[in-house]
């Protein structure tokens, strides 16, 4: 998405959601989608997650990142961010913003499993993966 500032790791090809959507299903190993949820409209995130799920190969991973409403709300109110920070954070383009446990909820409910959880004040990433189910048998 061009209204996302975040930057794209080097060994990360960027591609539009449109050609993302055209890959095979299950033919990645991994997804870096960083905050591009953020800038979608409500209601079309359950299919773009869907879509961005069918993508992923078993053990593949899906990588994603975003600010916590609740940490962003309880640093404004215990002062330790200032409010023109917090709307950065908040607004910034974006269409909706998250609790982290709430993606996780969502992406554990289509089956992924949370591989790696990193928290820093406000910031989450989150490393989902695709269970591989000859493992599991």
């Amino acid at each position: 998405n061009e209204s996302s500032q975040q930057e794209i790791p080097d060994e990360y090809t960027k591609i539009s959601l449109e050609d993302l959507s055209e890959k095979q299903v299950a033919s990645l190993k991994e997804i870096f989608v960083g905050d591009y949820l953020c800038f979608l409209d409500q209601k079309d995130i359950p299919s773009t997650i869907d879509m961005i799920v069918s993508k992923m190969r078993y053990g593949a991973k899906l990588i994603f990142s975003g600010h916590d409403i609740i940490e962003v709300s309880r640093m404004i109110m215990s002062r330790e961010i200032a409010l023109n920070l917090a709307r950065d954070f908040l607004y910034s383009g974006k269409a909706c913003c998250y609790t982290h446990w709430e993606m996780v909820d969502t992406l554990q409910s289509k089956g992924l499993k949370i591989s790696r959880k990193i928290l820093e004040g406000p910031e989450y990433t989150i490393i989902m993966e695709r269970p591989d189910v000859r493992e599991e048998k």
